[in-house]
């Protein structure tokens, strides 16, 4: 079994959204129509449910389950392992959803999945407080896995270490954007495994914790799901060069002056005069970039080679993640293979064989 496999993901999120239908009738938020209608736009708006679907998936690997799509609803209605892991990613995808609404509030994002964001099509406000009470859904969702106490347990605290790490990227990168300076590596290397290498070691780290795994088999799970996450974030920050992430137009981390990898490695190329100019076109606000201004920071990218330098980055990271998989977690060193696999396929089209 594996979460790379579509019908296999469309099948896992039909059962986790009728829960999340539940969820959302039993809980307080139920009094204000407008934060639920805001809340479902948020979660059901699409996506490639990879979170949803990867504790199922490191639970089968693990303890060597075969799950087919069509055998889901008996499992989960027969397996105390399945239906918790189901749980843990159903929490997994609402910290997701949840996150995002707050970042398309800081980014000034008006798309997101061909559709608008939550803030434009119910306001800031209440934006800022579906990102907050998917949180709590989230924790909700923990605590209504099946297991042992010390599961539970340590799924909360697992969620709390993940969240700190999304927080701390997510806070380095407004930091950068508010002081206009230029990232280094170190910068982003920090940004990109705690925003979303937080999450894919949460979705590892569930999968383990619903297979019974001893608690010292835990901690090397969360050096490979940083690892995963840096370099999602890598091929995304591509992407958004290369090709169409949903967002309405691509180019857009230029616009807004996100500090991507291509960024960051032009950076640390460029001579002083023109890294100051590139900055200073980055932390414009957006509705006063120009398309110029974008032309512009392509050439500085083009000029730095930093698509380039990028495409290799993945390449050895690839070869990277592998090599720690089979060292340290080799019960999913077989599931790894195909996460990669999915992650590049969208910029698939400019990676060398």
């Amino acid at each position: 079994m594996t979460i790379m496999n579509k019908e296999m993901r469309e099948r896992i999120w039909s059962v986790q959204e009728r829960w999340f239908d539940n969820l959302l009738t039993e809980t307080p938020i139920q009094g204000s129509a407008d934060l639920t209608a805001a809340v479902r736009h948020q979660v059901l708006s699409g996506g490639k449910r990879i979170r949803a679907g990867l504790p199922l998936a490191a639970l089968a690997h693990r303890n060597d389950l075969r799950i087919e799509p069509k055998t889901i609803d008996d499992l989960v209605a027969t397996n105390e392992s399945v239906q918790s892991a189901l749980w843990l990613g159903l929490a997994l995808e609402l910290l997701h959803s949840g996150t995002l609404a707050h970042d398309d509030v800081m980014d000034g994002d008006k798309v997101r999945r061909n559709q608008p964001t939550v803030w434009v099509q119910f306001g800031i406000p209440q934006a800022i407080n579906s990102g907050d009470i998917l949180f709590y859904l989230a924790q909700e969702c923990v605590l209504r896995a099946p297991g042992p106490p010390t599961q539970t347990a340590l799924a909360i605290a697992g969620l709390n270490r993940s969240m700190q790490l999304v927080i701390a990227g997510q806070a380095i990168e407004m930091a950068l954007r508010r002081d206009q300076r230029l990232p280094t590596r170190a910068d982003y290397t920090i940004l990109a495994r705690g925003k979303t290498g937080g999450l894919f070691g949460l979705g590892l780290y569930f999968g383990l914790l619903s297979a019974r795994v001893a608690e010292a088999e835990l901690e090397n799970i969360w050096e490979l799901g940083l690892k995963l996450g840096q370099l999602f974030q890598v091929q995304d920050d591509i992407l958004d060069l290369v090709g169409e992430k949903g967002r309405g137009s691509h180019k857009n981390d230029l616009l807004e002056g996100k500090p991507s990898w291509l960024i960051t490695e032009a950076a640390q190329t460029l001579s002083p005069t023109d890294a100051q100019q590139l900055g200073a076109i980055l932390y414009k606000p957006r509705e006063e970039t120009t398309s110029q201004d974008v032309e512009t920071l392509e050439q500085f990218l083009e000029a730095t080679q930093s698509l380039e330098r990028g495409l290799e980055f993945i390449q050895n990271a690839r070869q990277e993640i592998s090599v720690y998989a089979e060292e340290q977690a080799p019960d999913l060193a077989d599931l790894v293979a195909p996460i990669v696999a999915d992650f590049l396929r969208p910029i698939e089209h400019v990676l060398t064989p």
